[in-house]
């Protein structure tokens, strides 16, 4: 993770263009690897302090994940998580 106004990177990469990539692993019924990823995004957001808040993607992402694979609690911990969050702006 970079910091000083600069995206935050996961893998080197910047965080945002992993969201192609979980959906794509999502469309292959690839589940567990999508949430594996986004949980891990859903840390690095957290901890980025650059940023006045966290984007909801990740977040919507791990939920209807968390959905797909009948697993509630994970869905309802992951929405929590994201509401004791400050927010992006226009979120």
């Amino acid at each position: 993770m970079e910091r000083g106004g600069e995206p935050a990177l996961y893998k080197g990469r910047n965080t945002f263009t992993w969201l192609d990539d979980v959906k794509q692993l999502k469309r292959s019924g690839k589940i567990d690897e999508a949430i594996e990823i986004l949980l891990d995004l859903i840390d690095v957001v957290e901890a980025d302090k650059s940023y006045p808040g966290v984007p909801p993607a990740y977040y919507e992402q791990a939920a209807i994940c968390f959905r797909k694979i009948g697993d509630l609690a994970s869905e309802i911990s992951v929405l929590e998580r994201f509401a004791a969050q400050v927010h992006a702006r226009g979120v």
